[in-house]
């Protein structure tokens, strides 16, 4: 795809910098994680159980069962901290020690991974939101783009 000649080839990235008063800040690169077909082998959608519902034929899926909910709220939270892992995989010489990717009993670890390595809350949720804003666009950007935008149309002339 090329946008006014341009190719359109070059995945969102984002700069995380951990200020250390006490030696050198630590810099993260987030990478927008562009296939998810990985985490979708490794980790299936739960398929809801199925029930007989008076008036219709045949078995339906009960998507409002309990233990349902609970594993799409599972593995919902397992696809956060994946995409996390994934993301964070684009800074150069990063290792983590409690996550395997082939292991989807790992990724929920993340954040005692964060925390073991010295990082406060505060600290984790900067890198967090790096993350999202490599992976998705907040509002506030928007914003600023499509100001940015309507300011540039603004300062051509008309035809």
């Amino acid at each position: 795809m090329k946008l006014h000649g341009k190719t359109l080839d070059t995945p969102n990235e984002e700069i995380i910098v951990i200020p250390r008063g006490n030696g050198a800040d630590i810099i993260f690169k987030a990478g927008a994680v562009l296939d998810y077909s990985r985490f979708e082998k490794l980790y299936p959608e739960p398929e809801a159980p199925k029930m007989k519902k008076a008036g219709t034929e045949g078995w339906v899926e009960d998507r409002e069962d309990g233990e349902y909910l609970g594993a799409i709220m599972e593995r919902n939270a397992c696809e956060f901290n994946w995409t996390i892992y994934k993301s964070l995989q684009s800074t150069p010489g990063l290792e983590f020690d409690l996550i395997t990717e082939d292991d989807p009993a790992t990724w929920n670890l993340i954040d005692r991974e964060f925390k073991e390595s010295g990082f406060t809350l505060v600290e984790i949720g900067r890198i967090t939101r790096g993350v999202l804003q490599a992976n998705c666009l907040d509002e506030r950007r928007v914003k600023e783009a499509r100001e940015s935008f309507m300011l540039s149309q603004e300062s051509q002339p008309s035809a």
